[in-house]
């Protein structure tokens, strides 16, 4: 072989491993996940191969127990499923729909899914050891995938198209609720949720506050573009609390919006409450 050709030769051996793992089209071949941008996320986690192009494998994120992917145009969450140590997953503004990788993951405990395209949440039924879970800004009519979080402590479903929250009445453990901007108008499922602390109901069409009569932990009633036009059940648990041992009214905040108090007016009601100890906020 000529000088030149024998020069050559390692040169060319060192470049082939270059081009088996280039990115092509936004995927990275032999990749667990075919989405770039969460291989990106997952390989953040994987120090050996945080700063390479090398395919990941199972056993390099057998261990991985968090993933942050927030706003990285996320359309898959294939591959996560061999993520079986995660606990915390942040997947929050992206492109996703489809959740059935997460069904194969039972120690997740916290999870973000925000603002994406979600309608289907069934493959979270089973994920018993969730604590912290946002759905919020999706598309979400069905809840019946949470029936059996009983560990869950704080759930944000706000500006979904939820109408029913039957789902709910067992989640006992349950401290903080947002259900803005949803389709709700009975509260019953609530009625036994006695750790409630804070609950928004901002912006849905609620007839009455009467199933929350014996939420003695709220903190923080957020009411704000409401059609209620009687605020009795809450006075009643307050004057009740302002005559025994005033350990909930004195520490209540309720949220109103001006508009709530026109017509057949709230005004007089939301000054019974602050008589109480209530700090009733009032905004335009």
């Amino acid at each position: 072989m000529p000088p030149l050709k024998l020069a050559l030769a390692p040169l060319v051996l060192l470049l082939m491993p270059i081009t088996v793992f280039s990115d092509q089209d936004g995927k990275t071949p032999s990749s667990l996940f075919p989405d770039a941008g969460l291989d990106a996320a997952v390989r953040a986690q994987v120090y050996n191969k945080r700063d390479t192009v090398v395919p990941l494998t199972p056993d390099d994120v057998v261990n991985v127990s968090q993933i942050h992917a927030s706003s990285r145009t996320i359309k898959s969450l294939e591959g996560i499923q061999h993520c079986g140590s995660l606990m915390l997953l942040d997947a929050s503004e992206n492109e996703i729909s489809d959740l059935s990788p997460l069904a194969r993951l039972p120690r997740l405990q916290s999870l973000n899914l925000s603002s994406n395209q979600i309608h289907d949440i069934a493959a979270l039924d089973g994920l018993a050891a969730m604590q912290w879970l946002d759905l919020s800004g999706n598309d979400v009519r069905d809840l019946s995938a949470l029936k059996k979080m009983a560990n869950l402590r704080t759930l944000y479903l706000a500006d979904n198209q939820i109408e029913s929250i039957d789902a709910l009445t067992e989640l006992r453990k349950l401290w903080s609720l947002d259900l803005a901007d949803n389709h709700v108008s009975d509260l019953s499922a609530l009625k036994h949720l006695k750790w409630l602390r804070t609950l928004n109901l901002d912006a849905n069409p609620v007839q009455t506050l009467a199933p929350l009569a014996s939420l003695q932990e709220l903190k923080r009633l957020i009411l704000r573009g409401t059609p209620l036009r009687d605020l009795g059940p809450l006075i009643e648990m307050c004057r009740k609390d302002f005559e025994g041992g005033r350990h909930f009214a004195p520490f209540l905040r309720v949220y109103l919006s001006e508009d709530s108090r026109t017509g057949d007016s709230l005004g007089d009601q939301s000054n019974q409450l602050r008589s109480l100890g209530v700090k009733v906020h009032v905004s335009p």
